[in-house]
């Protein structure tokens, strides 16, 4: 149960835990519009995901995301799918360049796989962050901008095992440390590397990601 629990972990992925905006992860301001669509997949040690999420927010104020998505399990020759929400609010901070602190949290629900290897075991999963990302203003012309950020959340996973007659649950709580560089071009668009590594939870991966986001509307 616990390798099983360890995979779902790692990767926190973009449907809850990084859902932040502007500088405080690297992505195109709400002022050049407040409308987003984002994709993003990550890897991380027999384990991969993919998903899109769709936000809303105003700028230096509150936004919220909403995506789907799903992660295969390379130990069950089987995938899940995603839900997830999150939200936050941008706090301009006062320095010599751009900065931000976003409060972030987030919450996210996995079904699947199911039938795993045939035993007839149907897996499921409930993710909960919550915490703060930092990010700053280090280049800027009229055709690009970088944006490196960090953030640190407080996370609990549970998942539950049930095969039709009886059902087995366990939950972990750990840190979760990410870094990224954001690189937006035109304000509008941006494209997010980043590494995610779990603290405090012996047996996790770090994950890898790479992530996309289109801002529009007026």
């Amino acid at each position: 149960m616990r390798r099983i629990l360890l995979l779902s972990l790692a990767l926190p992925f973009l449907l809850g835990s990084k859902a932040a905006a502007q500088a405080c992860a690297g992505m195109p301001s709400f002022s050049s519009g407040p409308m987003q669509v984002a994709a993003a997949s990550s890897f991380a040690d027999g384990v991969s995901s993919v998903g899109g999420t769709f936000g809303y927010g105003v700028p230096n104020g509150l936004y919220g995301k909403a995506g789907i998505g799903t992660t295969s399990y390379d130990a069950f020759d089987g995938s899940s799918f995603d839900f997830g929400v999150g939200g936050g609010y941008q706090i301009p901070l006062h320095t010599s360049r751009k900065a931000e602190l976003c409060p972030i949290a987030s919450l996210s629900f996995g079904s699947g796989p199911n039938d795993v290897i045939g035993s007839g075991m149907d897996i499921s999963t409930r993710n909960f962050a919550f915490g703060a990302a930092i990010g700053a203003l280090v280049g800027n012309s009229s055709q690009m901008q970088i944006l490196p950020n960090a953030s640190f959340q407080f996370a609990n996973t549970r998942m539950r095992v049930d095969d039709g007659t009886s059902s087995a649950s366990g939950s972990e709580s750990f840190g979760l440390l990410t870094l990224g560089t954001g690189f937006v071009f035109n304000s509008r668009y941006s494209l997010n590397p980043s590494i995610s590594i779990p603290v405090g939870l012996s047996g996790a991966d770090a994950s890898f990601g790479l992530g996309g986001a289109i801002n529009f509307g007026r």
